[in-house]
């Protein structure tokens, strides 16, 4: 068991849903690797309105954010619609 508790957002479940198959079982590799690391080499923080931190998979955005022992990932998007 890692240092945070991962919890994902009913509305990312869906969106990870219609990702290709082969995308889908590695972004939820490089989703789970937060439960032992909430700020991996890749991440960044979000400016402005967003707040919380991005992973990056190919074309897809996963916004997500940390508390002092839980990691919620709030959405999986593409990239040209993830910030909107």
């Amino acid at each position: 068991m890692g240092k945070y508790q991962l919890s994902i957002e009913r509305t990312a479940l869906k969106q990870l849903r219609k990702i290709p198959d082969h995308d889908r079982r590695s972004i939820s590799s490089k989703v789970d690797k937060l439960k032992d690391c909430a700020r991996p080499p890749g991440s960044r923080q979000l400016k402005g309105k967003l707040r919380g931190w991005r992973l990056r998979y190919g074309a897809h955005r996963i916004p997500y954010d940390i508390d002092s022992s839980a990691v919620t990932i709030r959405a999986i998007k593409r990239r040209d619609s993830a910030y909107r």
